[in-house]
């Protein structure tokens, strides 16, 4: 499968068909025993941990989480952008505005869990939209079930019209 920039692509199958599997080695969390996997002609199976690294930082994956009870919405938001290589003192603000965007603005302060099914795809999507992924992995039945906020719909269809590319 090969998906280009400003594609849209997609996994069907039923349940343990492999569809997680799939996207966890396109991001070489796990890796292929048969075949390759690369990513903007990099093989994600070969490559060593630096390259690996370098790799992970054109690409966001965005999966339902709910182990994330103890912290705030902005904290979550924040710990995703600092793990995928953020600059420790920009995430802050960085955070503060994928929130606002998110259309969650007067929640930052609650739980994540404490979020709704919608609530918590919302700040998903603008976690990984904020990153400025050039690949989007999306590893979550029924994200599209909710209604985005009209700002978060605009920053999804702007992603794939600038060529991001969608998995």
């Amino acid at each position: 499968c090969e998906i280009r920039g400003g594609e849209v692509a997609w996994l069907e199958g039923g349940p343990g068909a492999g569809k997680s599997v799939l996207v966890d080695m396109a991001i070489g969390i796990d890796v292929p025993t048969t075949g390759a996997v690369f990513i903007d002609s990099a093989s994600i199976s070969k490559a060593g941990f630096s390259a690996l690294q370098q790799i992970r930082r054109g690409i966001s994956l965005v999966r339902d989480d709910d182990r994330f009870d103890l912290i705030s919405a902005v904290e979550w938001m924040e710990l995703g952008l600092w793990c995928a290589g953020e600059n420790r003192e920009q995430t802050h603000a960085f955070a503060r505005e994928a929130v606002s965007r998110s259309g969650l603005r007067d929640l930052s302060d609650i739980s994540f869990c404490g979020l709704s099914g919608g609530q918590r795809a919302a700040l998903t999507l603008a976690r990984a939209l904020a990153r400025k992924p050039h690949l989007l992995l999306l590893d979550w039945p029924g994200l599209f079930d909710f209604p985005f906020p009209a700002q978060l719909a605009d920053d999804f269809r702007q992603f794939i019209g600038d060529g991001g590319a969608v998995l």
